[in-house]
């Protein structure tokens, strides 16, 4: 007599399928939780940047004591001819006197008239005044510091340490806001005419440089000439 083959009732099987169904189901949304988990955070994380940036710039719209005591009509004046155009600086003494002392000196040698900006990164600055034009060149001198923030338009001072030195020739302009150089860096003085100027020079196509850092310029920009003035 053979032997039937037993069949599983049709009830056992329905009850495995919706099993199988909840189970797939139960995976699909923790993996769907944990994505949105994910983005939460991520988004969180960019909001709490952004709320950062715009409290600082709140904070540079109140224009701090000190600030609105630099800009007299006694501070240097300072005008840098580009090949992109005319940049009007403003220095402050009060706040970083041995800095300026130097950077006036130079100014009046005519050493800067003739170098590029070596170094650009839209956002964040441009970097200028080096007598190599690769970054490695100038003499570093004892960190001096200001109360200055590091705003678009600044000028401040190059280091290859911040808070320990700064270098004698090499500066650079802010075009973002930077707090966490504050302090750190000899910022001297600002930008009062031709920040348009600024922009143009940020926006200049970059590629990368012998350290792998994306902000040599694809282009010579350069420092036409340096000239104090009185206004």
């Amino acid at each position: 007599m053979k032997k039937q083959k037993i069949k599983k009732p049709i009830i056992e099987e329905n009850k495995e399928n919706k099993k199988s169904i909840l189970t797939i189901t139960l995976i699909i949304i923790i993996i769907i939780s944990l994505s949105l988990n994910i983005y939460l955070i991520l988004k969180a994380n960019r909001l709490n940047n952004e709320l950062n940036y715009l409290k600082q710039e709140i904070s540079t719209l109140k224009e701090p004591e000190e600030e609105k005591m630099t800009e007299t009509n006694n501070n240097p004046k300072i005008i840098m001819e580009t090949t992109k155009g005319t940049i009007t600086l403003e220095l402050y003494p009060d706040l970083a006197p041995k800095t300026v002392e130097n950077f006036l000196k130079k100014v009046k040698e005519g050493s800067y008239d003739g170098l590029a900006f070596h170094r650009i990164m839209k956002g964040f600055m441009i970097q200028g005044g080096d007598p190599k034009g690769d970054g490695t060149g100038g003499n570093l001198l004892p960190f001096e510091g200001s109360t200055l923030k590091h705003t678009p338009g600044v000028i401040s001072m190059a280091a290859t340490q911040g808070g320990k030195n700064q270098s004698d020739w090499q500066f650079f302009i802010m075009h973002g806001i930077s707090p966490h150089l504050d302090g750190l860096y000899s910022a001297f003085g600002k930008v009062i005419e031709g920040m348009e100027v600024v922009d143009l020079i940020a926006n200049t196509p970059v590629k990368a440089s012998p350290t792998g850092e994306n902000s040599s310029p694809v282009e010579s920009i350069k420092i036409l000439k340096m000239t104090e003035v009185k206004l």
